[in-house]
């Protein structure tokens, strides 16, 4: 197992013993900052994982003939009337004056064309995965062993809280992500996906019922994954890299085969049922290599203007304050339940 860390992330990496020659020879390149074929072999195994990004490709004839992906600027009146109809018309107005926490910049200077002033689609997106994570809050692993430990009643209320987002999410997928299907380069993919998700409010909902406590319909969903939700849609009718980048937020929340928190209900009879669900949804998402996706949608558009680009960082930053929003407000309630187990209801999250 090779493993291997940057300050936002830390992988371990299975491999074959033939391989060990030219992971040694990579790894002496990275120490002497050099290049060589091996680190190109290690990256390119690397590519879907923001340990690095994609160097923006020179503009060739055949791009240039079909041209640069078409989409309106952040305040045109367009934007602004879909953006009131999703109810986020203040996170986007906020985003497309510039209120950015990612450095966007420095961003743009990594994804511009070799002399001119378009942008590489997947580079972008790859220097905007590498931002993300590196603004990522989350340095440990929640404590949901410790609150199951200490009140296994309270760990399973902030467990129906936690899948009732989700299910949220779940819920409004489908619907999201429709619009995108008008981009003719990744319409087939996005066909794919789509069926991939068909099903999930279900498994979600059977988690739901398998737990004790209020209707589902009457536990509050956070402003935030509301939120998020919408932006997902807005993004996927005008916006086609932007809605690549935060459909990368949803799916890179996937913690791999199994999620930690059905793994904690498998230790208690009621919550082994709610587990069910939970975790197949998990392992649909694992299996169909969601986390890929967004990588897989950037790689099939067209090269951007610079108003298209810098829309794309602005809604990728709108979708970091966002997805850090709904990180820390899950985590304050779950140390409040920690704490006092007892002086939560399952209906308010916050």
């Amino acid at each position: 197992m090779l493993k291997l860390a940057t300050p936002w992330i830390s992988l371990e990496i299975e491999y074959h013993d033939n391989d060990l020659p030219v992971i040694d020879r990579a790894l002496r390149s990275i120490k002497e900052l050099k290049s060589s074929a091996a680190l190109d072999w290690l990256l390119a195994r690397l590519c879907h994982y923001p340990v690095c990004s994609v160097v923006p490709r020179k503009l060739t004839i055949r791009e240039w003939l079909r041209g640069a992906l078409q989409e309106p600027p952040l305040h045109s009146q367009k934007s602004r009337k879909l953006a009131t109809g999703l109810g986020i018309q203040e996170l986007l107005s906020s985003a497309a004056h510039g209120n950015n926490v990612l450095p966007v910049d420095e961003i743009l200077a990594l994804a511009r064309k070799p002399g001119t002033r378009s942008y590489d689609a997947l580079s972008l997106f790859t220097q905007l995965r590498v931002a993300l994570c590196a603004y990522n809050t989350a340095t440990e692993p929640e404590p949901y062993e410790e609150l199951f430990a200490s009140s296994p009643s309270g760990f399973l209320k902030f467990a129906k809280i936690y899948i009732r987002q989700n299910h949220f999410v779940t819920t409004r997928a489908i619907d999201s992500l429709r619009p995108a299907l008008a981009c003719k380069p990744f319409a087939h993919l996005l066909t794919q996906f789509i069926a991939s998700e068909q099903g999930h409010d279900s498994l979600m909902w059977q988690s739901l019922m398998a737990l004790d406590g209020p209707d589902p319909a009457d536990i509050e969903i956070l402003p935030e994954v509301q939120a998020l939700v919408a932006l997902l849609e807005f993004t996927a009718t005008h916006y086609r890299l932007a809605f690549a980048v935060v459909l990368d937020l949803f799916e890179r929340e996937s913690p791999g085969e199994q999620h930690p928190l059905a793994q904690v209900l498998l230790k208690s009879e009621q919550g082994k049922n709610a587990a069910l669900g939970l975790a197949r949804h998990t392992a649909i998402n694992h299996h169909m290599q969601h986390d890929e996706f967004g990588y897989r949608l950037a790689s099939v558009l067209p090269y951007l203007r610079e108003t298209s680009a810098l829309a794309t960082i602005h809604l990728a930053d709108a979708g970091l304050r966002l997805r850090e929003g709904i990180r820390r407000k899950m985590h304050d309630l779950l140390i409040l339940h920690l704490h006092h187990p007892t002086s939560l209801t399952a209906r308010t999250p916050v």
